[in-house]
């Protein structure tokens, strides 16, 4: 075999390795291309906002009536939501309104307000809820109120005893409620005031409740006038019992 045909050889063989290594890149990047996660077409971000709401509506408005009030309100519904628009100054946050259904563990009422305002953060995925003043008014009394066995029961013996005072150091729109035990044992869930219309200030956490022994006193704070507060009702292991203060 002469020079030039070893040359020749050399040459196409060189060159049948570069063709196998492009032609290996190329297959590489296509196979990256094809694996890399893409968003959804189609959808505007607006509406994504609202299916994030849908689903995790419930458990944010949750946590909001559980850090001012813990253990004091249950969820029922969120529902209606509706898309208001992008905020000017932030743009990853789209504004919305909802209505809110939540139940008063104490006295079972049904609490709320319709198209009040929540926020989607759609660079974190999280919604925002608040709770507004007029979202704490009864909508719905339940119907085995217990208010009339409670007074018949008191004059039996009650396992219970109430007793107001203002909350020092406080605005005068602060009242204590005073809970005493009349019983050996006795474990208390809640408390509702003027029928869930005066929002309860508790430090008990969630899923949890005080267990007084004999002459144990339970102090909850609640955002409403000594003077306006006309009922409190008592959750506890032995029923529920209303007095008039």
């Amino acid at each position: 075999m002469n020079k030039t045909q070893l040359a020749l050889l050399l040459m196409c063989g060189l060159s049948l390795q570069a063709c196998s290594k492009t032609e290996h890149a190329t297959t590489t990047a296509a196979s990256q291309v094809q694996t890399e996660a893409t968003p959804p077409s189609g959808i505007p971000l607006s509406e994504v906002g609202k299916m994030a709401i849908e689903s995790n509506g419930k458990a944010a408005l949750q946590q909001v009536l559980d850090q001012d009030s813990p253990n004091a309100y249950t969820v029922i519904s969120v529902d209606h939501i509706k898309f208001i628009n992008q905020d000017k100054n932030n743009k990853g946050l789209y504004n919305y309104t909802w209505n809110i259904r939540f139940k008063e563990n104490a006295s079972q009422n049904t609490l709320g307000c319709d198209d009040t305002d929540v926020i989607w953060d759609s660079d974190k995925n999280e919604v925002g809820a608040g709770i507004k003043n007029e979202c704490m008014n009864v909508l719905e009394e339940a119907q085995n109120t217990p208010a009339n066995n409670a007074q018949q029961s008191a004059a039996q013996g009650s396992p219970v005893r109430i007793s107001l005072e203002p909350d020092v150091g406080q605005p005068n729109y602060f009242t204590n409620v005073n809970v005493q035990s009349t019983v050996d044992r006795l474990a208390v869930y809640g408390i509702s005031v003027n029928r869930g219309n005066c929002q309860m200030l508790s430090d008990m956490k969630p899923n949890t409740h005080a267990v007084l022994s004999f002459g144990g006193v339970l102090k909850m704070g609640t955002r409403c006038r000594q003077s306006k507060i006309i009922e409190v009702t008592v959750a506890t292991d032995q029923g529920n019992w209303t007095f008039n203060p």
